[in-house]
């Protein structure tokens, strides 16, 4: 075996063990509890009223498209 070869080989094995030694970090905390807990009230509100969906219809049925500075715009914010 060359130089190269064997340094080539020697490469791959280290980079072979250093891949199967690292351990895996934890996976970071994005909300807090008290976050959680408000997001998941939210949810439950949501579920339990239709109040979204009617907005959403009224704006889509009566006031339609919009884009901004439009007067469709305008009157949504209305």
């Amino acid at each position: 075996m060359n130089f190269n070869l064997k340094l080539f080989a020697l490469f791959i094995f280290l980079l072979t063990v250093n891949a199967f030694s690292q351990t895996p970090s934890p996976t970071p905390v994005l909300y807090t509890e008290k976050t959680i807990e408000n997001l998941k009230k939210l949810q439950n509100s949501a579920l339990q009223s239709n109040y979204a969906y009617n907005q959403t219809a009224y704006l889509s049925n009566n006031i339609g498209p919009r884009l901004t500075g439009s007067p469709q715009a305008e009157r949504a914010v209305q």
